[in-house]
């Protein structure tokens, strides 16, 4: 989720990892969805609604693009000199990760060393947003360590509403990043939250007809026999069990995200950070992944056993990432060692046998 968050508000600079892709601004509701024939697939059946963002009046010289892919909204608008910055706005279900965590990964993103905790409260302000608290996250790039990176500036503020976090990012070129600082600020005391129909339900309708908006459509696959479909998540196209409940079980999940989503390495890292383990460098990168051939070619196997953070219990990691027509298809299996390496060939079967639309 920490690295997800990551990528998905990594725009400006020119180092945006995830393409997007258009979300109609009114998409039909699921009962006018509906009327396309058919019954929905279990792994859309009971989708949350989509979250919208809605504003009393946007700032002088704040131009709207509107929702795209994963962001509620985009805002473009000048500052000083003549230069640009963008405001992008993410909602991610969960928290996204501790302050800390957040801070440093964004000082990454322009070559800057991470900060201890310490150091923390000279990089926040709290401030007020859609009625609430929040806090405002500040991060400037020197180009000490990359030149492409200096002047460069980075204005966060993440706040939680009813277990979403809502990321809104102010980057660019550091004088309009400055010069709109304030207007940020006024914009977010007038913004509010909505909810709107998933398009993939429209999409789900007309499997033969390829989508131009809204998710990808699920590949046709074949579930093993004794994987009990769940409901899938904002960020899960489609979800499923087995093994039982509890710490021994495992839950499957399919994600599909454009682009690479910040590469191979960052996600490999991401699902070493879920079972305790530590960080890898490119170089350990070929030693700790394998190989799987699917239907649209050579995919990457990761197998990680360690101890899951959030319980505190032995547990084991198996994912496949499989690239195709522009997005990366993300599958894993996680869950207690002894029902993973149960369902281990079932699992690379699963990924094995999913044929992909266009494919």
């Amino acid at each position: 989720m920490l690295a997800v968050a990551a990528a998905l508000v990594s725009a400006g600079c020119g180092r945006e990892q995830i393409r997007a892709y258009e979300v109609p601004k009114e998409a039909p509701p699921v009962r006018q969805a509906e009327a396309g024939g058919g019954a929905l697939p279990p792994e859309l059946q009971n989708l949350p609604p989509m979250p919208g963002l809605a504003w009393a009046r946007l700032p002088d010289g704040w131009e709207s693009k509107g929702p795209t892919g994963m962001r509620a909204g985009t805002f473009t608008m000048a500052g000083g000199d003549g230069q640009t910055a963008e405001l992008a706005v993410i909602p991610l279900p969960g928290t996204g990760g501790t302050d800390l965590e957040l801070v440093n990964l964004w000082r990454r993103q322009l070559s800057l060393e991470p900060i201890p905790e310490a150091e923390l409260p000279a990089h926040t302000e709290a401030i007020t947003a859609a009625g609430g608290p929040a806090k405002l996250f500040e991060i400037v790039a020197d180009g000490a360590r990359d030149a492409t990176a200096g002047g460069q500036q980075m204005l966060v503020v993440a706040l939680a509403r009813e277990g979403t976090t809502w990321f809104f990012k102010l980057s660019g070129a550091a004088p309009a990043v400055a010069a709109n600082r304030d207007k940020l600020k006024a914009f977010l005391e007038v913004v509010s939250f909505t909810a709107a129909a998933r398009p993939e339900l429209a999409a789900a309708r007309v499997p033969t007809t390829a989508p131009t908006t809204g998710a990808p459509p699920l590949p046709d696959w074949t579930v093993p026999a004794g994987w009990q479909s769940e409901p899938p998540t904002q960020m899960v196209l489609a979800r499923w069990a087995a093994g039982g409940a509890g710490a021994e079980g495992v839950v499957i999940t399919v994600s599909a995200f454009p682009g690479d989503v910040g590469g191979l390495l960052a996600n490999v890292n991401r699902w070493r950070r879920e079972v305790g383990l530590p960080d890898i460098g490119a170089a350990e990168l070929p030693a700790s992944t394998g190989a799987v051939t699917t239907t649209v070619g050579a995919a990457t196997l990761v197998d990680l056993r360690g101890t899951d953070t959030k319980t505190g219990q032995p547990a084991r990691l198996i994912a496949a990432v499989v690239p195709h027509g522009g997005q990366t298809w993300f599958y894993k299996l996680k869950g207690g060692e002894t029902v993973a390496e149960e369902q281990k060939a079932a699992f690379v079967q699963f990924v094995q046998s999913a044929k992909y639309a266009g494919g």
